[in-house]
């Protein structure tokens, strides 16, 4: 029998057609944290919030764009990404989970100045694992920087006298952050993967 060989294009067309999509995802989680500003600081809150729809347009664009080119390629599964697969199942099973047991929990009990910071502190927590299962290291600086703004959501949800509005857009800081720079990481990785994907063999 002879040999079969598994070309740069099959080898990578999996995660390409997986990574096409999840800018855009990172980048709607970004307004969800961001409108806050707008709300909570009418004057520069409002422009900052501008920008950021203004970026989660230009990531949507460049999103549907790799969507359109990722179809090129064959989806053939590779063991890692299935390793990837059941891992983050996992890891977002038990994230979700959790995140709907705060929210019922919180707004059952009248607790509604918490919910954003204590979402966002598990949304954070949920990062760090991303080290270990995808081998990458940006997120050692991007979840704490989102864990930082989500504990301080949570301090200044414990002082009464703090407008809600205030607990949530300084919540809203580090996801958004965090969440932007992911989707500009993952649009850079896509290019630079399907540039492997193309090099002739």
């Amino acid at each position: 029998m002879p040999e079969t060989t598994t070309t740069a294009s099959e080898e990578h067309g999996s995660a390409l057609r997986t990574l096409a999509p999840l800018p855009i995802i990172q980048a709607f989680f970004m307004l969800v944290y961001a409108v806050w500003w707008s709300l909570a600081w009418p004057g520069w809150g409002t422009a900052a919030f501008a920008l950021a729809v203004i970026y989660a347009i230009v990531v949507a664009i460049l999103s549907v764009r790799n969507i359109r080119h990722s179809r090129q390629f064959e989806n053939i599964p590779t063991e890692d990404g299935r390793r990837i697969g059941r891992q983050m199942g996992m890891l977002m099973g038990i994230t979700y989970g959790l995140v709907w047991i705060a929210i019922l929990t919180l707004a059952l009990t009248g607790q509604f100045r918490w919910i954003l910071p204590a979402v966002a502190t598990l949304i954070a927590l949920h990062f760090f694992p991303f080290v270990r299962i995808f081998d990458r290291k940006i997120d050692y600086l991007l979840a704490p920087i989102a864990l930082t703004f989500a504990l301080v959501g949570l301090w200044l949800a414990a002082q009464s006298t703090i407008d809600w509005l205030v607990v949530f857009a300084v919540t809203g800081i580090g996801g958004a952050l965090a969440t932007g720079v992911y989707a500009g990481y993952i649009l850079h990785g896509y290019s630079q993967l399907a540039s492997q994907a193309e090099q002739p063999e």
